[in-house]
């Protein structure tokens, strides 16, 4: 009778703290919306489709959901919960060939798919925690903050111990069907060109909060000039299209050839 009843506590604690869980982090109605349109936006950004505008305005729907948060720690769990919901539907959607590739060898192709899904999903949640404490307790302005900490997100799963590293597919990734925007890789490589990407939603969001923010749209901008100048020293002409970032990345024909290149040729 008492090993019964132990049992019975044991399972009620259990299911007690299975509760606590999902009461603490599945989203509340309020966090959903903003969070997925942007995960299927930037999933979108990237082979076979990936349209050009996609990268520079997928953030944006999760950026003004979370600028408009409450301030304090019940605002920072809600951005944490939103960034779970984008994370699970954006690395869900992107690395969903680690599934489809592997399972034809083993069935452990599911677990190595949900595991490394779990990994990237906290890593979003910090996302959010980061990004809400940048811009409300540090007062950082969004639109610097947001290039800086997607970056920075982006850097350091590349970063993570041995091999959970995971490197693939940063947003910089999805301008590979415009070999002319990712000239800048060859010198500072892929995360710049992620943030990037990010700091043009910064300028999109700085000119939509009255002009603030001229710093950080001057890089922006600048990356298109540099690039240029580079060429033009190198005795490239305007109108000849490189074919490849010299960090991995190759465009051919619109597609993300799987080949390390180190080599630069021209169309």
């Amino acid at each position: 009778m008492r090993g019964d009843a132990i049992a019975a506590e044991g399972a009620g604690g259990g299911g007690g703290r299975l509760a606590a869980l999902r009461a603490a982090w599945w989203p509340r109605p309020g966090e959903w919306l903003a969070p997925v349109v942007s995960a299927i936006l930037l999933a979108l950004s990237f082979p076979p489709l990936h349209p050009l505008l996609l990268p520079f305005v997928g953030l944006v729907p999760f950026a003004l959901w979370l600028s408009a948060l409450d301030g304090g720690a019940e605002g920072r769990r809600s951005a944490m919960r939103g960034a779970l919901v984008f994370g699970t539907v954006y690395f869900g959607v992107l690395f969903y060939w680690i599934l489809i590739a592997l399972i034809w060898f083993t069935k452990l192709a599911i677990l190595a798919y949900l595991a490394t899904l779990g990994i990237l999903m906290v890593m979003s949640a910090y996302f959010g925690w980061t990004l809400h404490r940048a811009v409300n307790t540090l007062r950082i302005p969004l639109w610097l903050a947001l290039p800086v900490v997607w970056t920075a997100l982006e850097w350091s799963r590349a970063h993570l111990p041995s091999t959970i590293a995971f490197p693939w597919l940063g947003l910089g990734s999805s301008l590979t069907g415009f070999p002319e925007l990712v000239g800048m890789a060859e010198i500072d490589g892929e995360e710049d060109l992620a943030g990037n990407d990010v700091a043009r939603i910064g300028k999109d969001l700085a000119q939509a909060d009255g002009g603030a923010g001229v710093g950080l749209v001057g890089h922006a901008d600048a990356v298109d000039g540099l690039d240029h100048a580079r060429r033009a020293q190198q005795g490239v002409p305007a109108d000849r299209h490189r074919r490849g970032s010299g960090v991995g990345l190759l465009a051919r024909e619109g597609h993300l050839v799987p080949a390390l290149t180190l080599g630069i040729g021209d169309d």
